[in-house]
């Protein structure tokens, strides 16, 4: 494999002897639970081949959040399988040293200098309970979603927001129409509002 760009592998999944499994692949969307458990989702064409888990108590091991160092990345992802996620496979990572990058992409700009969620003393944005009703229950229905990220400013109102992947390019332009009017509840850092970047999963009306 040392010859071929990470970047031209839409996936590739081999199996070690030890039981723990290599997935390669762009990762091309994320999403962040609650209770700060990440989900890295890659795959090839926008549709989700595979997902990344990265359980809450593993945060502590990355400098940044996750999903701002892989996002639009080529990796190569060692682990444990993890649950399968709508028949997904499911690598778990517990330390960097599991995730292998390869030529870094420069990724596009957005929403530098904003918080993200489960960063030390930054209480996240919350949508409002119209919007997160429509959402899908749970990290785990991901492939029939768009996931969209938002940049929410001091105010609770979306500045901008982009399409990560989706499954159905013909719902993006809903789906971006939709999350651009959500009053979100602002993010706090030492009780004072701040922007800050998350991502939404937005399922079919």
């Amino acid at each position: 494999m040392s010859g071929m760009p990470l970047l031209l592998i839409a996936l590739l999944v081999l199996q070690n002897p030890d039981d723990a499994r290599t997935m390669c692949g762009t990762v091309q969307s994320y999403v962040v639970s609650p209770a700060c458990e990440t989900v890295l989702i890659g795959g090839s064409g926008g549709s989700p081949t595979f997902t990344i888990l990265i359980p809450p108590a593993a945060r502590r091991h990355f400098d940044r959040p996750p999903q701002t160092t892989y996002l639009f990345q080529g990796v190569c992802a060692t682990g444990l399988d993890g649950p399968k996620r709508e028949g997904l496979y499911s690598i778990v990572i517990k330390d960097p040293s599991q995730l292998r990058v390869g030529q870094r992409k420069e990724a596009p700009a957005f929403g530098e200098g904003a918080a993200h969620a489960c960063e030390a003393g930054i209480q996240p944005a919350r949508p409002p309970a119209r919007a997160a009703s429509k959402r899908p229950a749970s990290s785990k229905a991901i492939s029939n979603a768009v996931i969209v990220e938002v940049l929410v400013d001091e105010h609770g109102r979306v500045a901008d927001a982009r399409v990560l992947s989706s499954p159905d390019p013909s719902r993006d332009a809903t789906a971006l129409e939709s999350v651009r009017q959500w009053k979100f509840t602002p993010a706090t850092r030492k009780g004072r509002a701040i922007p800050f970047v998350t991502a939404v999963s937005v399922a079919r009306q």
